[in-house]
């Protein structure tokens, strides 16, 4: 009966397969005997076991002790490699994280606070500007839980602004150019608000003219 020894028990999830390897140790003389197929291989996390199944000597049997099995696992991967959008532009559609470069078979559940559970019902978003904290936790049963927070942040859209004639007579009344904005979403109404508002123009005085040397009223020349 052959002697069975094992390498290998433990290994990390990678996307490969895995198994443990064997060979038997009590040979006689210089005798050639391969373990020449191992069972039980497998490649996503959990527990397993392997068994030594055919051996290439037929001068040799597999032991029926249980030493021709050996359990393995394979353990969760560290997952830290995916990156999280949260910031975004006023736009007028509803935003939520984005989550990018995450492995397959990955699910982001959030922290709901009115509940104060982590609900795979419940997603986070905003529209309007402003922020919101947003805690989650990244699952995938192939990968160690990834807890995390970030603030869903939408900031104001820059609007551009175009102005009307800003060149005025005096006509004895307050005067000020007006503000038209460019890039108003489809549907909104935006109204400028001008500031500060013009000081009153001061009337000449009839017969009167400013002097530009003194700015003060002298008698108007004919």
């Amino acid at each position: 009966t052959a002697d069975i020894s094992w390498t290998g028990d433990s290994y990390i999830y990678d996307g490969e397969t895995h198994c443990p390897t064997a060979v038997v140790s009590n040979l006689v003389g210089s005798d050639v005997c391969d373990i020449t197929e191992i069972t039980g291989a497998a490649k996503v996390v959990g527990d397993y076991t392997a068994e030594a199944t055919k051996l290439s000597n037929k001068n040799y049997k597999l032991p029926t002790n249980g030493t021709q099995l050996r359990l393995f696992s394979i353990k969760p991967a560290d997952n830290d490699n995916f990156k999280v959008t949260n910031e975004f532009t006023y736009d007028g559609e509803s935003h939520e994280l984005i989550f990018e470069n995450l492995p397959d078979g990955s699910e982001a559940i959030y922290k709901n606070p009115a509940t104060g559970d982590y609900d795979p019902t419940y997603v986070p978003s905003i529209t309007d500007a402003g922020e919101v904290e947003v805690e989650y936790v990244v699952k995938n049963p192939n990968f160690n839980d990834v807890p995390g927070s970030r603030k869903l942040t939408i900031n104001p859209k820059e609007l551009g602004i175009t102005w009307g004639n800003t060149t005025f007579f005096y006509n004895g009344k307050e005067q000020i150019p007006e503000a038209t904005f460019t890039g108003v979403l489809t549907g909104q109404t935006v109204e400028p608000v001008v500031t500060p508002e013009p000081e009153p123009v001061e009337p000449i005085p009839d017969g009167m003219a400013k002097s530009i040397l003194t700015g003060e009223y002298v008698p108007q020349e004919i």
